[in-house]
């Protein structure tokens, strides 16, 4: 075998082996998004991400600008709960990730009004 073959097909291995990681990246997609109510963003909001179709589910907390994201997701249909202490929880029944994709949901909750027991 010639060395300019040798060169041409270790090239080509080369650089099929570094394409690997660029082909991993795509098969996955990523959710991100800020939750926030009437007085700015909610640090510490529970974040839970359900796989519709497996029922496989992941859990995150906002930071404190109210953002919170999840990564390496399979493409599929899956379904959001945010849920803070002082405000009412939001449920988002289909939420759709794609390959390759960031998806960008934000989540407004209402805060509850404190009501006084009058003792």
């Amino acid at each position: 075998m010639s060395r300019v073959i040798k060169y041409v097909l270790l090239a080509a291995i080369l650089l099929l082996l570094a394409s690997i990681p660029l082909a991993k990246q795509s098969d996955s997609g990523k959710l991100e998004g800020v939750v926030s109510s009437e007085r700015g963003p909610v640090a510490a909001a529970s974040v839970e991400l359900r796989n519709v179709m497996t029922g496989m589910v992941l859990y995150s907390k906002t930071d404190s600008s109210g953002l919170y994201s999840f990564e390496d997701l399979r493409a599929a249909c899956y379904s959001l709960w945010v849920q803070a202490p002082g405000h009412d929880s939001v449920w988002i029944p289909e939420v759709l990730v794609e390959k390759g994709q960031t998806t960008h949901q934000d989540v407004r909750l209402a805060s509850v009004p404190v009501t006084s027991t009058g003792f």
